[in-house]
């Protein structure tokens, strides 16, 4: 089999569709509501869907810079499916479209998926509430793998904690099944993620110790008459 490959249904049609949503996004917000009472509240939330707009553009850039230029390898099919499918562009269905399973996606990716359409639709939404606290969330699920750095462990603190908030405001308000089983999810992985870093803080600490202790005892220790 070649190693290489035309991109076949139902990649370019999705694709088109991607940046067609972009650019009708960049219409709408080119247009004036003139309806509206509140001009300030408008300001925020055309601010707000710019901000979305602008990242979404990013994101779905770097996926056409990394997966189109050219032919595509067809081994490289399965993780272009996932980077669509973490980033919010496509759905559980248009991922089986795609040839893979959505039960194949691990926790992590699904998570990942849920929050960047979340953060999406609430933003179409003008909901800056809402926006402010999934940032932090979305900022911990994508830079997991990343060192440990004071601000990273910040920031995933701060997810943890607002995404538990989420999900006891949507569990005391009956929301959807689906719903609060997504962000049940995306706290069990941020859990998970906080009791990793403790642990590697932990063994840090104790290795540290252990440094420390043993050159005291090279230093301070009485040589041992033979």
């Amino acid at each position: 089999m070649s190693e290489t490959m035309e991109i076949n249904r139902p990649l370019p049609s999705l694709i088109n569709r991607l940046y067609q949503d972009n650019n009708n996004l960049g219409r709408d917000l080119s247009t004036p509501d003139n309806n509206s009472p509140e001009p300030k509240s408008i300001a925020s939330s055309t601010d707000t869907k710019e901000l979305s707009l602008s990242i979404r553009s990013q994101k779905l850039n770097d996926i056409s810079k990394a997966f189109f230029n050219g032919p595509i390898a067809s081994k490289d099919i399965a993780a272009l499916s996932q980077s669509l499918y973490e980033n919010g562009f496509i759905n559980n269905q248009e991922l089986s479209a795609m040839g893979t399973d959505t039960t194949e996606q691990s926790s992590i990716t699904q998570s990942k998926h849920f929050i960047s359409s979340f953060m999406f639709e609430a933003s179409k939404q003008g909901d800056t509430q809402t926006l402010a606290m999934l940032d932090p969330i979305e900022q911990a699920l994508t830079n997991m793998d990343a060192a440990a750095t004071q601000k990273q462990r910040q920031t995933e603190v701060v997810a943890l904690d607002n995404a538990e908030q989420l999900l006891t405001y949507l569990q005391d308000r009956g929301a959807d099944e689906g719903l609060i089983k997504a962000f049940e999810e995306v706290v069990d992985v941020l859990s998970t993620l906080d009791t990793l870093r403790k642990n590697d803080q932990i063994n840090q600490g104790v290795s540290e110790y252990e440094s420390i202790q043993s050159e005291y005892d090279s230093l301070f220790s009485e040589p041992q008459n033979s």
